[in-house]
């Protein structure tokens, strides 16, 4: 990074952070000794670089934390119920069913993918599943709690709660999550490709 020639741009995120930036290389030499790999594979390092950050994402605890009593406790602290305690939006109830269901199922998987892991016996199309599983859901579970926060939900800054502040930053700063270690998108076609064995 303090090559001549190398310079970065951060990229502002929506959260008001900036873990993010843009580099660039202009004229750039690299001395033989700080060679990584062979000489012009670079895109193998990063490939494999890439692996381990999309298994490091894969058991974040902020990607598959399971936050089943957290979202069903500011639903119905916050929304209309019916005299037996159930969230009297049956559509809203249905869709935290859903991600509970499969916040659940995620957890198991990162069982498998940590088990796996320890054993030497690791599935390669894990870590790339449960990367885009994992991001995937977290978004559905922030995207949950905004409509349940309602108007509160635009309190990013300034908020007279400062949880209600981080749950809201929270919103915004995953989105960073389907870009980081791959793009979705991308993330996708390596599935197919090398997960399923599907053709081009």
């Amino acid at each position: 990074m303090a090559s001549e020639g190398v310079s970065t741009r951060p990229i502002p995120l929506i959260s008001g952070e900036s873990e993010f930036c843009q580099t660039f290389f202009d004229e750039v030499r690299v001395p033989r000794e700080n060679l990584v790999g062979e000489l012009n594979g670079g895109w193998q390092v990063a490939k494999e670089l890439l692996k381990h950050e999309r298994k490091l994402m894969a058991t974040m605890e902020s990607i598959t934390e399971k936050v089943d009593v957290g979202l069903i406790e500011l639903a119905k602290s916050r929304l209309a119920l019916s005299e037996d305690g159930r969230i009297m939006d049956g559509d809203l109830r249905s869709r935290i069913t859903n991600h509970l269901m499969h916040a659940d199922a995620l957890d198991h998987l990162n069982e498998t993918l940590f088990r796996g892991m320890k054993a030497g016996q690791l599935d390669p199309a894990l870590p790339l599943t449960l990367k885009y599983i994992g991001t995937t859901e977290q978004q559905r579970k922030d995207e949950l709690m905004l409509e349940i926060l309602g108007a509160d939900g635009l309190a990013m800054a300034e908020s007279d709660s400062p949880e209600l502040e981080r749950m809201v930053r929270n919103w915004a700063y995953n989105k960073a999550h389907t870009i980081a270690g791959g793009t979705s998108e991308i993330q996708l076609n390596i599935i197919a490709r090398r997960g399923l064995g599907l053709p081009e």
